[in-house]
């Protein structure tokens, strides 16, 4: 590797492999499957909830792991770190 005609030293890493890409359709299987599935109804919604932020906000499991209340709310738009 060059930079601006001097080389550099310097290896990059390539990964292996990419992460896994969930389709749209089986992400609303999972969905009708919760809401469909007896249990408390407090506990459905928030596992739908948990589902659908997953696939569209496109974080890793550890990163929503890490997400406090406060980061979020109603009134945004957006999650902040």
């Amino acid at each position: 590797m060059t930079w601006y005609g001097e080389k550099l030293e310097t290896k990059i890493r390539v990964p292996e492999s990419l992460p896994e890409y969930v389709e749209q359709a089986d992400v609303d299987k999972l969905i009708k499957a919760l809401k469909s599935s007896r249990t408390h109804k407090r506990v459905i919604e928030r596992n739908v909830l948990l589902i659908e932020f997953a696939a569209k906000s496109g974080l890793r499991r550890t990163e929503m792991a890490k997400l406090k209340g406060h980061f979020c709310g109603h009134h945004h738009s957006a999650v902040r770190r």
